[in-house]
């Protein structure tokens, strides 16, 4: 999947759940904060981090939506 495609998806994904309408781009950064953390985390230990670069990556287009600077 392009990542073009990919955005679309996670745009379309955080609408339906209403994060535009409930969250602000604060909240979603200390979201990606936390999501750091716990790849951090999962780094130290050697687990698997494709989840966790994944909610990182969704939390950064949801701050460039709020912050209307999607491209």
């Amino acid at each position: 999947m392009k990542f073009e495609e990919f955005e679309i998806r996670v745009i379309a994904w955080s609408r339906d759940r209403g994060i535009y309408q409930y969250s602000d781009s604060k909240a979603q950064v200390l979201k990606a904060v936390s999501e750091m953390g716990e790849l951090a985390d999962n780094v130290i230990k050697g687990k698997d981090v494709t989840d966790d670069i994944g909610d990182i990556i969704v939390c950064l287009i949801n701050v460039a939506v709020l912050s209307n600077v999607y491209m």
